[in-house]
C-alpha cells in the first residue's frame, strides 16, 4: 500500500501542478489550497469520504459507465439477444467477489493503515459486497422482467392493424 499511496500522491501533485499552471484558474486554485492547508492538512469542503461511501460511489460510477457503454453499443450495432438472468447474476456475483478480494489484498499490502483485525475487515467487506449483490440482483431481476414484458407486448402488438410493426 505504501507504493500505491506514493503513486497516488505523486499523481495528485502532478495534476495540482498542471492546474496551477493555467492562467486564470491557477492563482485561484493555489489560493484555495493555501486557505485549506493552514494547519498542514487539506480539508475538503465536500465532507469526509469514508470507505463505505467511496465503495458505493465507485460502484455507482462503474454501473453508469457500463450502462452508457451498453447504450452506445446498442445504437451502433443494433439490438442484441439479451442475456439470461442467471448469467447476469453470475457477473454481478463475480464483481462482488472481486470487491472482497480487493479489500483483502489492500489489507495484506499495508496492515498498519487498518485499525481492525483481518476478520473484521473480511466480515465488513463481505457484508458490503452482499448488500451490493442484493441491490444488483433486485435491479437485474426487475430489468429482466421488464424486458420479458416488453417482448410479450411487442409480440401481441405485431398483428394489430395500424401498429406500425405488423401486417398492413
Amino acid at each position: 500500500m505504501g507504493v500505491l499511496t506514493f503513486l497516488s500522491w505523486t499523481l495528485i501533485g502532478r495534476v495540482s501542478e498542471m492546474i496551477a499552471s493555467f492562467p486564470v484558474i491557477g492563482p485561484r486554485f493555489m489560493a484555495w489550497l493555501e486557505a485549506q492547508a493552514q494547519d498542514g492538512t487539506i480539508h475538503f469542503q465536500a465532507g469526509n469520504l469514508d470507505l463505505r461511501t467511496a465503495v458505493l460511489t465507485a460502484w455507482g460510477v462503474i454501473s453508469a459507465v457500463f450502462m452508457i457503454l451498453a447504450w452506445i453499443v446498442g445504437h451502433l450495432f443494433g439490438p442484441f439477444k439479451p442475456w439470461a438472468l442467471g448469467r447476469k447474476l453470475g457477473l454481478a456475483a463475480l464483481a462482488c467477489l472481486l470487491v472482497v478480494i480487493a479489500f483483502v489484498a489492500l489489507y495484506f499490502l499495508d496492515k498498519e493503515t487498518w485499525n481492525d483485525p483481518f476478520s473484521k475487515v473480511l466480515l465488513s467487506s463481505s457484508a458490503m459486497s452482499l448488500i451490493l449483490f442484493i441491490v444488483s440482483a433486485w435491479c437485474l431481476a426487475v430489468s429482466h422482467l421488464l424486458g420479458w414484458l416488453s417482448g410479450v407486448v411487442a409480440e401481441a402488438d405485431i398483428g394489430k392493424p395500424g401498429s406500425g410493426g405488423g401486417v398492413v
